[in-house]
């Protein structure tokens, strides 16, 4: 890759890397949709993903040490 096109190439990533921080720092100082993002990862990849060892039931004992606001455990209180 010559010269200029290598320095496009940079100025291109770094251009993707702006507006991705742009996005992200709006993501989270929207903690509304924060937190609904949480709640749905949670539902759709972390439960499935406990669900492989063991089942979660109204009858489960979860343990969530977090930092946030708890958007993580609205699928498990949904399911009693």
């Amino acid at each position: 890759m010559d010269d200029v096109r290598y320095k496009a190439h940079l100025y291109y990533r770094y251009d993707l890397y702006r507006l991705f921080t742009i996005i992200m720092q709006e993501r989270h100082r929207n903690r509304k949709q924060y937190f609904l993002e949480q709640a749905d990862t949670t539902a759709k990849f972390v439960i499935p993903y406990i669900e492989q060892v063991m089942p979660v039931t109204p009858s489960s004992r979860i343990l969530e040490i977090g930092c946030g606001e708890g958007g993580n455990l609205v699928p498990f209180i949904q399911r009693g």
